[in-house]
């Protein structure tokens, strides 16, 4: 990984309560960045620390009529983002790591939250966890950045800046393509609903605490 040089680093904060408009014209990326952080983070809180083994365990239990669509071959994409162990760093650094050293869009970043929405909380496809949650949001990010912004940062600088490999990075953004089963479509309307959602699901989930993420 790249070092993350000497000067103070970007910092966001968002506190519960605050109400949010869902204007997106006037949302910074860094606020944006600050709603898939507290978002993703409160997900993990519902999700609890599930281990791959743990995931496909919980799957077993499911009989052949309550199976959905899919979900053999969805399962087995989900393990390519599970990691053995939880990562070292920290889900609101990695996501300053990444804004710091491959800045993207506000759009990118709420319909990164919102896909992560979908697949976990919406279809239930895959519990995101602190083994997960980095790769799948590193996913999520380059299907986003792909999807929305005609210029983008190359390949092999975004894996590197995520601390993967370019061909597992591919990995993660085909399996994420196909979780959310080429259902890509983002608009206005889908992204200002994300900010509104994501005030409601936030003051539910963290009873009004204030949570500010700086980066060391």
């Amino acid at each position: 990984m790249a070092e993350t040089g000497k000067g103070p680093g970007p910092c966001f904060e968002l506190a519960p309560g605050v109400p949010l408009e869902g204007d997106i014209s006037s949302l910074a990326p860094i606020e944006a960045l600050s709603i898939l952080y507290l978002h993703v983070n409160s997900i993990i809180g519902i999700s609890g620390d599930v281990s791959y083994s743990e995931f496909l365990r919980r799957q077993s239990l499911e009989t052949s009529d309550q199976e959905r669509p899919n979900a053999r071959r969805d399962a087995a994409l989900v393990r390519n983002f599970f990691s053995r162990q939880i990562p070292g760093i920290s889900l609101k650094d990695y996501l300053l790591r990444l804004h710091r050293y491959c800045p993207m869009s506000t759009g990118v970043y709420l319909a990164t939250s919102w896909f992560i929405t979908r697949i976990a909380l919406v279809e239930k496809i895959v519990p995101v966890t602190a083994y997960n949650a980095h790769r799948l949001v590193l996913g999520g990010l380059r299907v986003a950045t792909k999807l929305l912004e005609d210029l983008h940062h190359s390949h092999e600088r975004f894996s590197k800046v995520g601390g993967v490999a370019e061909a597992q990075l591919t990995r993660f953004e085909i399996d994420f393509c196909y979780l959310m089963d080429f259902d890509l479509k983002v608009n206005y309307e889908i992204l200002s609903q994300e900010i509104t959602m994501f005030q409601e699901r936030l003051d539910d989930a963290l009873s009004s605490r204030q949570m500010v993420v700086q980066a060391p």
